[in-house]
C-alpha cells in the first residue's frame, strides 16, 4: 500500500496513521491478518484480496483506538487484554501462566497425516495477534506490538530506580586503570593480538596477563572461570589503537578504544573482524556451545544491542547504584535489542550443554538422547539476552568504567550430573558507573583527575633484596615478577625468580633492561654480577650436540679398556651406570678405533 493511498472514511491524520500501520502489517500473510483481526474485533474479516483485508484492518483500528483507547481495550476479552499488556513490553508471553489465571486453554494440537502433532493457539483464546513461538511461550506480532505501545500506559520499571547500597564483594578498576593500561599494551604488544581477539586466553595465560598489567580477578565470578585478564586482553585487542597510533594519556586512549566499541560505521576488514558481533560470539558467550560452521553467514556488523547496553548506562549516569536486572528489564520494557542477532538461536547455532536447568519455579530436563536447551523462546531472556548484558557490564568493569558489586550465584544448571551456574556472569547483582565512566561516555563534561603515583625501589649492595617505596603500580607489577615478597614492601630475588616466564634469553635480557629502567640505572656490584651470571646461564643449553650413548657389558677387561687407553679416552666419556657417551660426530673415528682393537661396531640404529 502506497503511502499516495488514502482510506476512505476516515481523517487525514487518522489516514495516515492507518497507511502508516498498513505498510508495517503488509509482510505478514492474508492467513495472519485475518486471524489477528478476529481476536481484536470478534469476527473474521470478509473473504477479498489482501489490500482490502490491509485497508479494513489498519482503518478499523486505527479509528477505535483514536477515539477511545481505554473503551477500546475495555471491549477486549479479559485474556487478550492482558496478553497485550504483556506482550507489548515483554519479549515473549508464558502461556503457562495466562492459562492459570484466567482458566481458558490457550494451546491446542491437531495430528496430520495421522502422526504429526501441529500445536496452534485456540481460536476461542482470541490470541489471533500472537505468534506462537514454541510451547512454552507466545509473542505478539511486532507491528502491533509497535503499535499499542503507544497505548497502554508505561508499567513499572519503564524508568529504573536507584536502588539501596549492595552487600557483597565489589570490584572497581578506575582508580587503577590509568596505570593497568600502558601495561597491558605492552604486554599485548609481546603476543598476536589476531589471535587473543580471536580465541582468548586459557586460563594460565590469563592469569599470567593479569600479573603483568597488575589487574586485580573478579572477587565471585573468578570462582566460575571469568578471567578479568581474559576480557580486558579481547577488548584491547580489538579496539585499542596499534602501537604506533597511540597517545600518551592512558585515559585519552581508553576513550577513544570505547568510542570505536560503540561506531557503528567502524570499518570491518578481515584483519578487525572481531571489532563487530565476533567480537560477542567469541569472546562474551562462552557459557554456550557454539556449532560449528554456517554462523559466519550472520555474524558481520555492529550489534545494535551494544547502543541497548550504552543507553541502560545513561540511566546509572549520576553514579548511584542501579541493579542490573533492572537496567536489564527497561532495556526489554522499551523493545531494545537485547542479543547480536535473534537468527544465531534460531538457526540452532548456540546452546546450553546441560540436563538440568531451573528458572525460577520452572524445571526444564532433557531427554536421553539429547543433553543440551536451546535459548529459544522463553528460554532466550536468560540463556542468551540477560548473561550477554552482565558480560558488558563485567567487560567495563575491566576498563574502569563501572564498579560492580557481586554475590554468589545460584547453581541453576546441571551439567554431566554436577550443579553449576548457568553462566559466569550470574553473581553480578548491582553496578553503578564511575566518574571516569561518565566521562568516557558523554555524561560529564569534565574529565576526573587522575591521582599520579610515584614509586621508589631501593637496592640491597650486599643482598639480592629490593624495597618497594610508594604507589607505584608499573614497579610493583615488576618487583611481583621478579622476586618473592618478604612483608609488604621487601623482595627477595634468586636466578629462579628474576626468569620466571621468560623462555628465551631475549626475555631475560628485556628484563634485565627493565631492571635498569625501573630499579636502577647502575646497580651494584652484587647485582651486576648476578646479571652477568644470569646472561651465562640463559646461553649454555641453546645449541646443544648430538650424542650416542652405550651401555657396556659387566665385563671387566672391556670397562678396564675404555678406561685406560688414551685414544679411546679422548673420544670416549665414561657415565654412570657403566655407560659411556661419544659424540655422534666423533663416532666414525671412535668406530675406527675400536675395529683396530677387535670389536663390531656397525652405524648405530635410533630407537
Amino acid at each position: 500500500m502506497s503511502k499516495q493511498q488514502t482510506l476512505p472514511g476516515l481523517a487525514d491524520g487518522r489516514a495516515s496513521a492507518a497507511l502508516a500501520l498498513a505498510e508495517s502489517l503488509a509482510p505478514l500473510s492474508a492467513e495472519t491478518l485475518a486471524a489477528a483481526y478476529a481476536s481484536l474485533f470478534g469476527a473474521r474479516p470478509e473473504r477479498g484480496a489482501k489490500a482490502a483485508l490491509l485497508a479494513a484492518f489498519a482503518g478499523r483500528l486505527v479509528a477505535e483506538t483514536e477515539e477511545g483507547p481505554a473503551a477500546f481495550l475495555e471491549r477486549l476479552p479479559p485474556l487478550l487484554r492482558e496478553a497485550l499488556e504483556l506482550g507489548v513490553f515483554r519479549s515473549y508471553v508464558d502461556i503457562g501462566e495466562l492459562e492459570r489465571r484466567h482458566g481458558l486453554k490457550i494451546l491446542g494440537k491437531r495430528r496430520e497425516y495421522g502422526y504429526h502433532e501441529i500445536l496452534h493457539l485456540e481460536p476461542a483464546a482470541r490470541l489471533g495477534v500472537f505468534g506462537l513461538i514454541d510451547p512454552d511461550t507466545i509473542r505478539l506480532l511486532d507491528p502491533l506490538r509497535a503499535f499499542f505501545a503507544g497505548i497502554f500506559p508505561k508499567p513499572a520499571g519503564w524508568t529504573p530506580a536507584p536502588s539501596p547500597e549492595p552487600a557483597g564483594a565489589r570490584y572497581a578498576a578506575d582508580g587503577a586503570i590509568g596505570d593497568i593500561l600502558p601495561l597491558a599494551l605492552r604486554a599485548l604488544d609481546a603476543r598476536d593480538r589476531y589471535a587473543i581477539a580471536r580465541k582468548g586466553f586459557r586460563k594460565r595465560e590469563a592469569k599470567a596477563f593479569e600479573a603483568e598489567c597488575g589487574l586485580a580477578p573478579f572477587p565471585v565470578a573468578a570462582a566460575y572461570g571469568l578471567e578479568a585478564g581474559e576480557l580486558l586482553a579481547r577488548f584491547l585487542a580489538a579496539f585499542a589503537a596499534p602501537p604506533g597510533e597511540r597517545m600518551i594519556d592512558s585515559h585519552e586512549r581508553l576513550r577513544r578504544a570505547v568510542a570505536a566499541f560503540f561506531d557503528a560505521d567502524l570499518p570491518l576488514d578481515f584483519a578487525h573482524e572481531n571489532r563487530g558481533i565476533l567480537f560477542e560470539y567469541r569472546g562474551l558467550l562462552d557459557h554456550l556451545s557454539k556449532k560449528q560452521g554456517g554462523a559466519a553467514n550472520y555474524l558481520g556488523g555492529y550489534p545494535p544491542v551494544r547502543s541497548t547496553f550504552r543507553e541502560c548506562l545513561s540511566f546509572a549516569a549520576s553514579g548511584e547504584w542501579y541493579s542490573a536486572t533492572a537496567l536489564f528489564d527497561a532495556a526489554e520494557l522499551r523493545r531494545r535489542p537485547l542479543f547480536i542477532l535473534p537468527e544465531l538461536s534460531r538457526e540452532g547455532f548456540l546452546k546450553l550443554t546441560g540436563e538440568r536447568l531451573e528458572l525460577g519455579d520452572r524445571i526444564y530436563a532433557t531427554k536421553e538422547w539429547v543433553t543440551s536447551f536451546e535459548p529459544f523462546g522463553r528460554l532466550h531472556r536468560d540463556l542468551a539476552d540477560l548473561p550477554l548484558f552482565r558480560a558488558y557490564c563485567y567487560l567495563f568493569a575491566t576498563l574502569g568504567l563501572l564498579e560492580i558489586a557481586e554475590e554468589p550465584a545460584p547453581l541453576r544448571l546441571v551439567r554431566n550430573g554436577k550443579p553449576r551456574v548457568l553462566s559466569p556472569y550470574d553473581g553480578l547483582s548491582a553496578l553503578r558507573v564511575t566518574p571516569l565512566g561518565a566521562w568516557i561516555l558523554g555524561h560529564r563534561p569534565e574529565r576526573p583527575a587522575r591521582e599520579e603515583k610515584r614509586g621508589l625501589i631501593l637496592v640491597d649492595p650486599d643482598l639480592l633484596l629490593l624495597t618497594m617505596k610508594g604507589d607505584s603500580l608499573e614497579r610493583r607489577v615488576f618487583l611481583e615478577s621478579i622476586g618473592a615478597r618478604l612483608g609488604t614492601e621487601r623482595y627477595k630475588v634468586t636466578e629462579a625468580s628474576f626468569i620466571a616466564g621468560c623462555d628465551s634469553p631475549e626475555k631475560i635480557e628485556e628484563r634485565i633492561r627493565r631492571f635498569h629502567e625501573l630499579v636502577s640505572g647502575e646497580p651494584p656490584a652484587l647485582w651486576k654480577s648476578f646479571f652477568a651470571l644470569l646472561r651465562t646461564k640463559s646461553r649454555i643449553f641453546l645449541e646443544p650436540e648430538a650424542a650416542l650413548l652405550f651401555k657396556l657389558p659387566a665385563d671387566e677387561r672391556i670397562r678396564r679398556l675404555f678406561a685406560s687407553d688414551p685414544e679411546l679416552r679422548s673420544l670416549a666419556g665414561r657415565v654412570e651406570g657403566g655407560s659411556i657417551v661419544v659424540r655422534q660426530a666423533d663416532f666414525p673415528r671412535l668406530a675406527k678405533a675400536l675395529s683396530a682393537r677387535g670389536f663390531h661396531c656397525p652405524e648405530p640404529r635410533r630407537k
